[in-house]
């Protein structure tokens, strides 16, 4: 099966400027030492699995927790402490989070396909 990871390249601008600012705000990475911006930064960056299930359950309450926590297991099963998510990983989550967002059911395979409205509409909304 496919691995469940979207690299920076594959977000449209409006993707890669709120799914970007959101993993360093998760990452609690300040701008003036905010890495280099490059692809390959934010695919080294790591969180763990339970401060992102906490973080979209305050960001995303209407999803409700049994939702956000069925996209979390298809990249962590058990939620584990100490288990953690790519940039990649988590770009591929909040992906996800936009489909279901739009009244899609839950599909993995939604992480490969761009979402009809920008991420920026739904986060800043």
């Amino acid at each position: 099966m496919r691995r469940l990871t979207l690299h920076a390249s594959a977000l449209n601008n409006d993707e890669y400027d709120g799914y970007t600012r959101s993993l360093k705000e998760l990452a609690e990475v300040d701008g003036e030492a905010g890495g280099d911006d490059s692809d390959e930064y934010f695919e080294r960056l790591g969180i763990g699995v339970r401060e992102v299930r906490a973080w979209l359950r305050g960001r995303y309450p209407a999803l409700g927790p049994q939702t956000i926590d069925s996209i979390l297991k298809f990249f962590s099963a058990s939620l584990r402490q100490g288990d953690t998510l790519t940039g990649g990983q988590f770009f591929a989550v909040l992906r996800l989070v936009t489909h279901v967002q739009q009244g899609k059911e839950l599909d993995r395979d939604l992480a490969f396909v761009q979402g009809a409205c920008c991420f920026s509409c739904s986060f800043l909304g």
